[in-house]
């Protein structure tokens, strides 16, 4: 069964990420690391308030030879849709997401690398990003 992920990155990390199709996270997220399994499928948050593309899990592997910028958990992606330019997120839409719903959305991300999402979630991301 497929899961559906928020991947958080800033804007010089998703550089990164639609280049070479990798996405990774540090120790301290890899608990949610160990959740991750192929096939999956996450939307990458570009922060601030911005979504980037969508891509499906191909591998996930450690890398401690590697270390980009610490982030020795790494994903290898299979882009989906990549936005030519992240596309900013409107207020109103942010918080009818389940995952923000009574919720403060920056206290929701806040140090935070990956977060599972609902299908309901998922199928508004993407409808909103392309």
């Amino acid at each position: 069964m497929v899961t559906y992920w928020i991947a958080i990155s800033d804007e010089t990390n998703w550089e990164i990420i639609k280049d070479k199709n990798i996405f990774g996270v540090t120790e301290r997220h890899k608990k949610q690391f160990k959740l991750i399994q192929p096939e999956d499928c996450l939307i990458v948050y570009v922060k601030p308030k911005q979504l980037g593309g969508i891509f499906s899990v191909k591998k996930k592997f450690r890398n401690p030879l590697f270390r980009w910028d610490g982030y020795v958990n790494q994903i290898k992606l299979n882009p989906l849709f990549i936005a030519t330019s992240p596309k900013g997120l409107e207020r109103e839409f942010i918080d009818s997401l389940d995952l923000f719903r009574n919720k403060m959305w920056g206290a929701t991300l806040k140090g935070k690398a990956l977060i599972k999402i609902t299908d309901n979630d998922w199928k508004r991301l993407i409808t909103y990003l392309k």
